[in-house]
């Protein structure tokens, strides 16, 4: 398998399809607009794409959802990627082999992590999920979040994306 660049793949979230960071990234993954399926969950506007051999996966937003775009047809794109999710230690499946963002290991703990973020100053993280087993910074207008709740010494996925508002969820 040949090595994903890592860094194109995070310069395109928050960027919408037509843009270069976005087109880098398709073209790193030798993916087009037309690969984008439709949201398995059939949410409007929304597409999706990953590939369980590379432990990837990328959802998008229609472009004017996110933005005021006066006559603007959902479901038309251009599409923004809001999502890129790099899965980790999971049963049968391989994880994303690629170098991780921000000096990450799947195999890093979650103290380690934590000490790790406060260290480059991206502070203290905010639990979430059910069972308070995802750890969430705001860095800039950039969201990460890493959920550890498969094996207690491995991180399950890390997901970087656009922030959200909780507040209206």
């Amino acid at each position: 398998m040949s090595t994903i660049n890592t860094e194109a793949l995070v310069k395109a979230v928050g960027k919408n399809s037509r843009s270069e960071p976005a087109q880098k990234m398709l073209s790193e993954l030798n993916i087009s607009e037309q690969d984008l399926k439709p949201h398995p969950l059939g949410l409007v506007g929304h597409r999706f794409w990953s590939n369980d051999e590379k432990g990837l996966q990328l959802e998008f937003e229609d472009i004017g959802l996110l933005e005021n775009i006066p006559y603007h047809d959902i479901d038309d794109g251009p599409w923004t990627l809001t999502k890129l999710v790099f899965w980790g230690v999971r049963k049968k499946k391989p994880t994303y082999s690629s170098i991780l963002p921000y000096g990450l290991n799947f195999y890093t703990s979650r103290e380690a992590t934590r000490k790790k973020f406060r260290d480059d100053g991206f502070g203290e993280a905010t639990q979430m999920g059910l069972s308070g087993e995802v750890d969430m910074w705001n860095i800039g207008s950039t969201e990460i979040t890493i959920d550890f709740s498969g094996d207690e010494k491995a991180i399950r996925c890390i997901a970087i994306g656009v922030p959200i508002n909780r507040n209206e969820i």
